[in-house]
């Protein structure tokens, strides 16, 4: 996950427009700071940042009554390696289960954060 490695990527999410973003990379300027500076703590601002998008989307879609995907977070802050970054997706949302701030769905039905979780999973605002 190095600076050289973040590429300009189409736009994504209501938010796009308005986002503070690297010049040079178009990347939202915290996930890149994160991405570049990762061996001095930036991954813990990666977490942060996740976390925050993630509960972004789950509010927005509350609002609308749907769910949505744990991938739409990293995707949103337009990181190139979003695949590499979905166990740390998947575990901030365990975390914000257990926070109670969020719910885990699997084939629609809320599903214990706590165990293993294997397969595709919704998230949404907790009810």
């Amino acid at each position: 996950m190095k600076r050289k490695r973040i590429q300009k990527l189409h736009s994504e999410g209501p938010d796009a427009k308005t986002a503070r973003t690297c010049p040079s990379t178009n990347v939202p300027e915290d996930a890149a700071r994160a991405v570049e500076d990762e061996e001095h703590g930036g991954e813990q601002l990666l977490r942060q940042e996740l976390r925050s998008t993630i509960l972004a989307i789950v509010s927005e879609r509350f609002q609308r009554g749907t769910t949505a995907c744990p991938s739409e977070a990293p995707r949103r802050l337009r990181l190139p390696n979003w695949r590499e970054l979905m166990e740390l997706t998947r575990d901030i949302a365990r975390e914000l289960a257990s926070e109670g701030r969020i719910e885990i769905l699997q084939r629609g039905q809320v599903i214990d954060h706590s165990s293993s979780i294997r397969g595709p999973i919704r998230i949404r605002m907790k009810q």
